[in-house]
């Protein structure tokens, strides 16, 4: 209905108004009156209506206006949406698809539309599937299929099967329940993903077979990780005896200072080496190298201390021999005493070997007795009891050795014949 121009009206009103009329009687003139008051007030009546609907007819206009807008953005959104989208109906009939659906898949909107969704899956898949979609139609509720699954197959028109990703999500219309899944080829993903396992793999395989001990240790200085190099270095059997344990109770008390020191400057982003002592879970002493960096995580933090370490006590125990013997000589050039020269021989020999206690026997002028050269470890009265001993088959190690003029090795001087008659002095 289309409102009547408010002039048409206005324009009959007077029209009525202006029709000749015989000479109006008192009576007729009442009538009149009373014709023209209600015709104005219709006229007033009428104008308002019409300004009324005319108001409505705007507003129903803009309402379709704006109804047509968000249709066009939903459509556009659907349309352009990154993931193809395919409408299905309650049969299983591909209803609507959007652009992405089509790149997808190979084919042309037309070619899809009525047709059923299980052309878009591999021959061996769409009885199953004609199965799984009336089930899930029987309790329809928002749901993925197949997420990282290299299995679950999509089909172009080519023939060409793909991986995918589906997210389901069911929604009411007038024909029943219509369902949207939005489809994803992860084709690429799990080609990174598979790219990345590899890397690792390659990686862990590298840090496992590096000779140095490879270590992570977070801001706590609890240990996060180590290699078998490391766990080896620190005599574990396996990382359990160390996950998140202080790398500072494998640390020899003197050197634990410094090592609190290089964490705290590793953790301020700087990086640093450290030469110190751990004692294993045996008891086994190491002297150790460590060349710690700052590990940072994504955003630029530091989170934990990266740690190559190589054990260097044979390299220490070689420069300290080569060292000792550089000194013995020194001393015998300059003329030192022979008891220090020899005393020096043996010390330099106990640092090589940690708890051993070391003498050196000279033979006497009268070639059947031995004189205590030097034996700084010893206990006094062991020395006294030595000095002087003679020399024989049966006379422990040194008298043995040198009566026989060869080397002699004793295992355990409480069974060793050769120390029968002297083993109580020894023990």
């Amino acid at each position: 209905m289309r409102p009547v121009p408010l002039e048409t009206i206005v324009a009959a009103v007077h029209e009525v108004n202006a029709m000749p009329h015989a000479a109006p009687q008192p009576k007729a003139m009442q009538e009149a009156e009373v014709l023209k008051e209600y015709s104005e007030r219709l006229v007033s009546k009428l104008e308002e209506k019409n300004t009324e609907l005319q108001a409505k007819i705007e507003a129903l206009t803009a309402e379709i206006a704006n109804r047509k807008r968000a249709e066009d953005r939903y459509h556009a959104l659907f349309d352009f949406a990154p993931d193809a989208v395919v409408m299905i109906d309650q049969q299983g009939i591909i209803s609507l698809l959007n652009r992405q659906a089509e790149a997808m898949f190979g084919y042309q909107r037309d070619e899809l539309l009525g047709q059923p969704v299980e052309v878009l899956m591999p021959k061996a898949f769409r009885r199953a599937h004609v199965d799984l979609r009336q089930g899930f139609l029987g309790n329809a509720m928002p749901r993925a299929m197949g997420v990282g699954r290299a299995d679950f197959l999509g089909l172009r028109k080519d023939g060409t099967a793909f991986p995918v990703d589906i997210s389901l999500s069911p929604m009411e219309s007038e024909g029943g329940i219509v369902v949207a899944a939005a489809v994803r080829d992860i084709t690429e993903r799990l080609q990174s993903e598979a790219a990345l396992r590899e890397r690792e793999a390659r990686l862990r395989a590298i840090i496992d077979n590096e000779p140095e001990c490879v270590k992570l240790v977070d801001k706590n200085g609890l240990s996060l990780e180590m290699n078998p190099a490391g766990l080896r270095m620190i005599e574990a059997d396996s990382f359990l005896q160390v996950q998140n344990e202080g790398i500072n109770s494998a640390i020899v008390e003197e050197h634990r200072p410094a090592f609190s020191a290089l964490l705290r400057k590793t953790l301020q982003g700087e990086s640093g080496t450290l030469e110190l002592d751990i004692i294993g879970l045996k008891g086994t002493r190491r002297t150790i190298d460590t060349h710690a960096v700052p590990l940072r995580d994504e955003r630029g933090e530091v989170t934990a201390l990266l740690g190559i370490t190589r054990d260097i006590t044979e390299q220490k125990r070689a420069e300290a021999l080569l060292n000792g013997k550089r000194r013995a000589l020194e001393m015998i050039a300059a003329g030192a005493p022979l008891g220090e020269s020899l005393t020096a021989v043996v010390r330099l020999i106990e640092a090589q070997a940690p708890g051993m206690l070391g003498s050196i026997l000279l033979l006497d002028e009268d070639g059947v007795h031995l004189r205590v050269g030097a034996a700084p470890s010893l206990p006094p009265e062991y020395v006294a009891a030595i000095d002087g001993v003679s020399i024989g088959p049966s006379a422990g190690s040194c008298g043995t050795a040198a009566y026989s003029k060869e080397t002699v090795m004793v295992e355990d001087i409480a069974t060793d014949p050769r120390w029968a008659e002297d083993k109580a002095v020894a023990l």
